[in-house]
């Protein structure tokens, strides 16, 4: 046992001095560091060579390469590989654009912790084209929790604005009961995005059920009826 926590030190410590020399952009003595690394099983390592033949890091830009280390990276749940793999299906880059794929991945990546996952999620959700949103929605039927809190409308209907102002333009209308993310808030506004179609704007915490916690003191400007009708 005492000689296998020594083995595994002694290539974490190797996986380290790796990636420090391609940050340093050593990429000959990182590429040489890191393979037998990756042929042993080091997700990490297996990550950064796909990251490398990607870029073209010291190495010829080979998309085949990279999206086949990045696929043994994700085999051991690596966040960033499935994260790259899904960039690369949302791109089309060395393989098909495939947002349905692409939207699977990115939820994998989600659900493994990735923050940048749930960054960029939640601005597709929000600012992305229509076929990546309705892919999103579909893959997150089970995980919305991870971007943010679900809430429902709980007043007959409520105007959902392009700000956080009833002077701001109003891009669309939920109805009691539809279920929307929380992803932000400002003030008595709140950041949301429709659960069931993925469009995103701003919507008054009064129309909002359960009650959302914050700061209950009216802003200039701001009313706590915005309904639809």
């Amino acid at each position: 046992m005492i000689l296998l926590l020594l083995a595994a030190m002694a290539r974490a410590g190797e996986l380290e001095t790796a990636l420090d020399k391609m940050r340093r952009g050593d990429y000959a003595e990182a590429y040489c560091l890191l393979r037998p690394l990756a042929e042993a099983g080091n997700d990490r390592a297996q990550y950064a060579l796909g990251w490398m033949y990607h870029n073209g890091y010291g190495l010829r830009i080979d998309e085949a390469r990279a999206i086949d280390w990045w696929q043994r990276a994700a085999a051991r749940d690596n966040a960033d590989a499935f994260f790259a793999l899904a960039q690369l299906h949302e791109l089309g880059m060395g393989t098909r654009r495939n947002p349905q794929r692409a939207a699977e991945l990115y939820v994998r990546a989600l659900a493994l912790g990735s923050e940048e996952a749930r960054n960029l999620i939640i601005g597709l959700l929000q600012r992305g084209e229509e076929k990546m949103r309705q892919a999103l929605v579909a893959a997150l039927s089970d995980h919305w929790a991870l971007l943010g809190e679900v809430h429902r409308v709980r007043s007959q209907a409520a105007n959902v604005r392009e700000g956080p102002s009833t002077r701001r333009k109003v891009l669309f209308r939920l109805h009691r009961d539809d279920p929307l993310l929380v992803v932000d808030r400002k003030g008595r506004w709140l950041r949301i995005v429709d659960m069931q179609r993925g469009r995103g704007g701003w919507v008054h915490d009064s129309l909002v059920e359960p009650p959302a916690e914050g700061p209950a003191e009216e802003q200039p400007g701001e009313v706590a009826d915005d309904h639809g009708d």
